[in-house]
């Protein structure tokens, strides 16, 4: 019997955005020598929050904590060319305050962790073609609640908190929830937790030439940056009453926890049976070298691939730039 491929929903969602990026990437395993600032940010509070989490769940950790996560990314970002570094900003600082933004909101977290970063393995069989498929996917947490209620969490690190009609299409939870439920049949779950945060750090106040801070009523901070920044200038806080009554709140704006019931069977059939549809068309195109172009104006404007599809199209010099901009990516297995 021929060994199962290796499935992930980062790849179903890949294939689906842009087959020619999901062979980029999983055929031809190549990726930006440099990594973008989302994904990096993405990346780097994933495993800040992976450390923290590890330490509540086990008092004799001896791995890092965040902060030497961020030291380690740290020295990873200044290996950068200066452009590299200055399209990035400072990525580290914002980082850094974002998490710090995190513990803050979430210093009385109710949530009892009881596993990270846990990998889900389920073989299937796709039909018509008798392909043995494998389907991996690590879920970001379980964690319990006061009521002893059970959730898979998946924490995401973007540039706006989803709304509900945009988590219409978060359907990764509900595939992870049908996986680890067919590995664990006896341990229920009772529902998934988006655990969001945005991937942008609280807007700095001004200072004003004229002395003081901006007032700007559209000013995207939290009382906690404002009151830093008055605090910093030696300022006297009482002459920015309203400015901190403004912001009062604003910090729900930028973190985030939304608890859904498990969803219906029905629906997991579903998504599920869509899942396994896109897996078929993937083992079709595994040797297939044409693979089409979303040519979507949303998808090309964040593509990685972007550099070396435009100089394919354009009939430039591809392999220069695959040679120059892009690396081998890791073992065959990566997501």
């Amino acid at each position: 019997m021929s060994q199962p491929e290796i499935v992930s929903f980062s790849e179903v969602s890949s294939f689906r955005r842009c087959q020619k990026a999901w062979q980029y990437r999983y055929s031809q395993r190549i990726k930006r020598r440099f990594k973008g600032v989302r994904l990096l940010k993405g990346e780097m509070l994933h495993e800040m929050l992976n450390a923290y989490v590890f330490a509540k769940m086990d008092h004799d950790y001896e791995g890092p904590d965040p902060w030497d996560v961020l030291e380690t990314y740290a020295e990873e970002f200044a290996t950068y060319f200066e452009q590299e570094r200055d399209m990035h900003g400072d990525v580290i600082g914002d980082c850094g305050k974002i998490f710090e933004g995190y513990l803050r909101k979430y210093r009385k977290d109710p949530l009892v962790y009881e596993a990270s970063e846990i990998k889900v393995e389920v073989d299937l069989n796709i039909e018509p073609f008798n392909i043995p498929v494998t389907f991996i996917g690590f879920i970001d947490k379980i964690a319990t609640d006061p009521q002893g209620r059970r959730w898979v969490m998946d924490h995401k690190f973007l540039k706006s908190i989803p709304t509900a009609d945009d988590r219409f299409s978060e359907l990764q939870l509900l595939l992870y929830v049908w996986a680890y439920g067919m590995e664990n049949p006896k341990e229920k779950i009772d529902g998934v937790c988006w655990d969001y945060a945005r991937s942008k750090a609280p807007t700095e106040p001004e200072v004003l030439k004229k002395g003081g801070l901006s007032k700007r009523k559209n000013l995207d901070c939290d009382p906690y940056t404002y009151l830093k920044a008055i605090r910093r200038e030696g300022l006297d806080a009482t002459e920015y009453v309203d400015m901190l009554e403004l912001l009062e709140g604003k910090e729900d704006t930028f973190y985030e926890r939304v608890f859904l019931p498990t969803p219906s069977t029905d629906m997991i059939i579903e998504v599920v049976n869509d899942f396994l549809q896109t897996a078929a068309e993937i083992q079709i195109k595994r040797d297939d070298r044409r693979c089409t172009r979303s040519m979507s104006s949303f998808n090309c404007a964040t593509c990685e691939y972007r550099l070396i599809c435009e100089a394919e199209v354009r009939g430039l010099d591809a392999d220069f730039i695959k040679k120059s901009e892009y690396v081998e990516r890791g073992s065959a297995n990566a997501s």
